[in-house]
């Protein structure tokens, strides 16, 4: 089994680690990798991003990986050895 702790990318995380906590102990239990999963708004559709475009997009990467970087110091702390990261892209939203 694998162990997936979806993990939110937000400016100032909530400081409620149960989440955490509960993937820490289902992994130890199972002796089983943790995957720290963080959903992120698609991409700009232009091919051509603008600057600001850009600018937003390293910013919320390199917060996403901050973000993600505690996680897995905290599953690593409790005990998980196998921690492993993933950025998946949410659904576009249709406009009608």
């Amino acid at each position: 089994m694998t162990v997936l702790l979806g993990w939110g990318a937000a400016e100032h995380g909530t400081g409620d680690d149960a989440a955490l906590q509960l993937a820490a102990g289902l992994a130890l239990a199972e002796d089983s990798p943790a995957v720290v999963v963080t959903v992120v708004p698609p991409g700009p559709i232009s091919a051509t991003a603008s600057r600001i475009d850009r600018e937003y997009l390293q910013w919320r990467a390199a917060l996403t990986a901050t973000r993600q970087a505690e996680a897995v110091t905290g599953l690593r702390r409790a005990g998980v050895d196998d921690v492993r990261t993933a950025v998946v892209p949410g659904p576009r939203c249709r406009r009608g």
